[in-house]
């Protein structure tokens, strides 16, 4: 890097990060996985692009290495190119030393060994987390998990995940196996042992759920409903929604299905405003193969920044590909924020065009960071990478009249102060962890 944007990148790299939104796994659920080096690539987002290329879908499910490998390569040269892959591979080179940027047999079997051990550490998460990223803690996601947070806390605080409450009692996660369907609202109730037969019970689990996520200090409820449907959430009565909930999921239309849900979402924002939870929302591009593009345009929650002034709304991953509108609500809205996470792993050129974009409209105490990944390696490129887009930004800016000293408050803002104090909690967590 030329020396003013090293400069900024090591001062940047001082910085005790607040890593916003995480999906990162369970340390031992983790280490049980065994994953090699294609492993390593399709559970991060670089294994949808192979699909996106033309590889089967099947393929990555496969139990014969041999066939995974021999997909694998021919799909391999025309996925390099794509800021996924490249995102991947910075953690292989970086953490277990891969050389250059295409994979050969030899070197995968290499780094499949160097991967497994790594997981033997018993200090590996502290290592990549704290000790190379700095991060001081991550707002976790744990969407595949809903009724229990197992995650070691000196790492992690969970986000509520709302989605299956929403969605309907009997919706099931494609992300999760059949077999072990996590995030539905039959397996919350039965492993709280609460019942769901009423419309009241129903509320009841709901608001069970937040004083359980409260008491493990959750900073936020998290909505990423757009993999499944559209993020308009029209107004519903509490009497049109008991009555829909009396009738067997079943029997329910599509439409009924989203009137429900419409009642549901604004129900958890009131709950979040009784309760001074921000809600994060996924808006923008879906990590997910053929699926409806636009149910993530963050236009469509225009109506809830009006009809709820007192609630904080997050509107990730800056809405790609609907940037400029989102960044213009986000810009006139006093309670809409923007956190900026994942970005750098859809493509280093949009990260840093949308967040100098981003400095020029929305005031800089508005914009926050994640890393969102499922695995430490995913955490560990996409926070390198992140860094390093905004040390390049806050160069230009420099540049063009910004004084070097404002830059680096921004770059502060951004990445610690603005989530200390936007999330509950966390600066009474980061303070008793500095006094233990």
């Amino acid at each position: 890097m030329p020396p003013l944007i090293e400069d900024i990148y090591y001062e940047l790299k001082k910085i005790p990060l607040i890593d916003c939104h995480d999906h990162i796994l369970e340390y031992e659920s983790a280490k049980k996985e065994k994953l090699g080096t294609m492993e390593t690539i399709s559970r991060s987002y670089a294994g949808l692009d192979f699909i996106t290329a033309g590889m089967a879908p099947d393929v990555w499910k496969s139990n014969d290495r041999e066939f995974i490998w021999k997909n694998f390569a021919k799909y391999q040269p025309y996925v390099g190119s794509t800021n996924f892959y490249k995102c991947a591979i910075r953690s292989l080179q970086d953490l277990f030393g891969l050389e250059g940027s295409q994979i050969d047999k030899q070197q995968e079997n290499l780094v499949s060994q160097r991967i497994q051990a790594a997981y033997e550490r018993d200090d590996w998460y502290e290592d990549v987390l704290k000790k190379r990223c700095n991060i001081a803690i991550s707002i976790l996601d744990n969407y595949w998990s809903v009724e229990e947070f197992r995650h070691d806390q000196d790492f992690f605080i969970p986000a509520l995940r709302v989605d299956p409450f929403i969605l309907g009692r009997d919706y099931k996660s494609p992300w999760v196996a059949a077999q072990n369907s996590h995030s539905t609202v039959e397996r919350i109730a039965s492993s709280w042992d609460m019942p769901i037969d009423t419309f009241k019970e129903y509320l009841a689990l709901i608001e069970n759920a937040f004083s359980r996520y409260l008491a493990k200090g959750c900073p936020a409820i998290k909505i990423c409903v757009a993999y499944e449907r559209d993020l308009h959430f029209a107004p519903c009565s509490r009497k049109k929604a008991m009555d829909l909930y009396d009738k067997s999921p079943q029997r329910l239309t599509s439409e009924e299905r989203s009137e429900l849900g419409n009642f549901m979402a604004h129900y958890l924002i009131q709950l979040s405003i009784e309760s001074g939870l921000p809600i994060q929302i996924h808006t923008g591009f879906l990590a997910r193969n053929a699926i409806y593009v636009d149910y993530g345009n963050a236009e469509k929650l225009n109506n809830l920044f009006i009809s709820y002034p007192d609630a904080k709304f997050v509107l990730f991953h800056n809405g790609y590909p609907y940037t400029h509108s989102t960044f213009s609500m986000i810009k006139m809205f006093p309670n809409v924020y923007l956190d900026i996470c994942w970005v750098s792993n859809l493509s280093s050129d949009l990260a840093e065009e949308s967040l100098s974009l981003a400095l020029d409209l929305i005031p800089n105490n508005k914009i926050m960071w994640g890393a969102d990944a499922e695995r430490v390696e995913d955490a560990y490129a996409s926070t390198i990478m992140s860094i390093e887009g905004i040390s390049r930004v806050l160069n230009r800016k420099i540049k063009g009249g910004m004084h070097i000293d404002y830059a680096m408050r921004v770059a502060k803002n951004i990445l610690h102060d603005n989530p200390l104090n936007f999330y509950p909690g966390i600066d009474t967590l980061l303070a008793s962890k500095m006094i233990d």
